[in-house]
């Protein structure tokens, strides 16, 4: 699977792109995202199908495409309206909690994706579609 992550100096930002082919590799690309100087890793399956996973310090959102599908990852456990600030792919943004989920279900999903070349559609990720 292609793989990028961003990686800002400043103002300026230099993608690396790699090819992940082990869940160890994919993991350690994830455990990069640090909010900061980190925030963003893509993650390709196909030209119709891809993965982004941004964010750090536990406050992560997902979102991707397949076959012209949007799909953004639902935190299941939110009830609120609140906003929160979170840097992804290096703008500080404001993002409603609902999508925004732990490292725990973040790292749950890209496994999911990396294993079925798919947006996984099990019911443990609740998606938001369009």
């Amino acid at each position: 699977m292609r793989a990028s992550i961003d990686n800002w100096h400043g103002v300026h930002c230099h993608e690396e792109s790699f090819d992940i082919w082990s869940e160890n590799e994919l993991l350690d690309g994830l455990n990069r995202l640090d909010g900061n100087k980190h925030t963003l890793c893509n993650l390709i399956a196909s030209e119709h199908g891809y993965l982004m996973i941004g964010g750090g310090n536990g406050q992560y959102v997902l979102s991707g495409e397949e076959d012209g599908m949007i799909f953004n990852l639902l935190n299941q456990d939110c009830h609120t309206d609140e906003k929160v600030e979170l840097n992804v792919g290096g703008q500080i943004g404001l993002f409603e909690r609902k999508y925004i989920v732990s490292k725990e279900q973040a790292i749950n999903c890209a496994l999911a994706f990396f294993t079925e070349k798919t947006i996984p559609k099990e019911t443990r990720f609740n998606w938001e579609v369009y």
